[in-house]
């Protein structure tokens, strides 16, 4: 589920959330409707009190349609019941699944901290310096992402929709000074949401995703970088974020099954935009050749990812993180709470001029 500040901006034909929003007092079963939060192709989600408890929560409102769709309501049984499986610390736990008058609904734990503002990795990259990441950060990131899918690929869970709006970022908040660069705040908890949502809406949502993307990619809406190419442009009319299609692998693209090594290529594509601050369309530029200084072992991490053929990929998310921990300067345990400095305090570290960090944490 997508509990961003934003909306999820994946285009899906004839769904995502334009049905009438619940308001502020609506109640779903024995939730209490606070404010939306945000709306993309799987549903509305919504901030949410418990009414006995006064909890706080993250619903998902799933679009009405979905319950007319075969085999639906097997598929939501089946995956809420493997979804509250899913006990880790870089997992959102989703803590109640249940039906309203018809609509279907997910309550997940909510990641927002006290502002009641979450916020996801996605609008970390929007608002960050040339829209990427210094190279020690994307290793935090990568390695608590890789932690959180590998062990739900240990228990036979394949997320199937890895991109950084189902990334979330625990309490990161941004405020614009005067005119000011963005500067943000956050303890540097990594959280991956909605696993297995893909495969409970069906085949017939991944096809409709598809035939969207390709229709709004061919009016150009990206911006990368190519072997002997130029970025490409944006134009206002055409800035859609295609976020699933944009991180979907070849074989799910062509209609096969997807495997952990779906999400592993998902993962190459997010360490790319994390890495250059570019999309990729094509084949891509090496992530050095855009970014001066960053060290060539990510070249060769992200080119294994991205293979087409997935007996060429790294075989799991296990063997991608022990190569994201070669690829950063420090030891396998610079992940430790106590040793990591937050995003915030990493986020002032960056030379505006470079995207670099001025100088290494110890």
């Amino acid at each position: 589920m997508n509990n961003s500040i934003g909306d999820d901006k994946t285009v899906v034909p004839g769904g995502g959330g334009r049905e009438s929003e619940l308001k502020g007092g609506d109640r779903l079963g024995q939730y209490e409707i606070i404010k939306l939060l945000g709306r993309g192709g799987m549903g509305q989600v919504y901030l949410a009190r418990h009414a006995m408890m006064h909890t706080k929560h993250a619903v998902k409102l799933l679009p009405s349609e979905y319950a007319d769709r075969p085999g639906f309501i097997d598929r939501f049984r089946a995956e809420m019941q493997v979804m509250a499986k899913l006990q880790h610390p870089g997992i959102v736990n989703v803590t109640h699944a249940d039906v309203d008058n018809g609509r279907y609904y997910l309550v997940m734990e909510f990641i927002g901290g006290e502002s009641d503002t979450p916020c996801d990795l996605e609008q970390l990259l929007e608002n960050a310096p040339d829209n990427r990441l210094p190279a020690d950060m994307v290793a935090e990131i990568a390695l608590q992402i890789c932690d959180a899918v590998f062990f739900a690929h240990s228990r036979g869970v394949i997320h199937r929709d890895l991109k950084p709006s189902n990334v979330l970022l625990n309490g990161l908040a941004t405020k614009n000074t005067k005119g000011h660069q963005n500067t943000f705040s956050a303890p540097s908890v990594v959280k991956v949401t909605d696993f297995g949502l893909a495969k409970m809406v069906g085949d017939e949502w991944v096809q409709s995703v598809i035939q969207a993307s390709m229709a709004q990619a061919s009016i150009g809406y990206q911006q990368t970088v190519t072997e002997g190419g130029n970025p490409g442009s944006i134009g206002s009319s055409t800035k859609s974020i295609l976020g699933t299609y944009e991180y979907m692998s070849p074989e799910q693209r062509e209609g096969r099954e997807a495997d952990e090594r779906s999400d592993i290529y998902a993962l190459g594509v997010m360490l790319y935009r994390m890495l250059t601050g570019k999309r990729i369309m094509g084949f891509p530029k090496p992530p050095s050749k855009v970014v001066k200084g960053l060290d060539p072992k990510w070249d060769d991490l992200i080119i294994q990812c991205l293979e087409g053929d997935v007996a060429d990929r790294p075989d799991s998310m296990k063997a991608v993180r022990r190569k994201v921990l070669e690829c950063s300067d420090s030891k396998p345990s610079f992940v430790s709470a106590s040793r990591v400095p937050s995003l915030a305090q990493q986020l002032k570290m960056i030379d505006t001029k470079t995207g670099l960090f001025k100088s290494h944490w110890k």
